[in-house]
């Protein structure tokens, strides 16, 4: 039997609070700008990439999925 050496709700519990004593004293303009650039830093670019692209094959036309 394994035993775990990490306790996911304790890493949770930890990680509000450290956001909590960051956060507590900031005004609710700041703290929308705190929450701005967290999600600017963790989240992708929604700019189209090359791998995005579709592929068409030589002799195929290209189609579009109705909506």
């Amino acid at each position: 039997m394994k035993t775990k050496t990490f306790d996911c709700v304790e890493m949770m519990h930890k990680g509000a609070k450290r956001i909590h004593e960051t956060t507590r004293n900031m005004s609710r303009k700041a703290e929308l700008a705190y929450w701005q650039a967290r999600a600017k830093e963790l989240l992708p670019t929604t700019q189209p990439t090359a791998h995005h692209a579709a592929v068409v094959r030589e002799g195929q036309t290209p189609y579009r999925v109705a909506r």
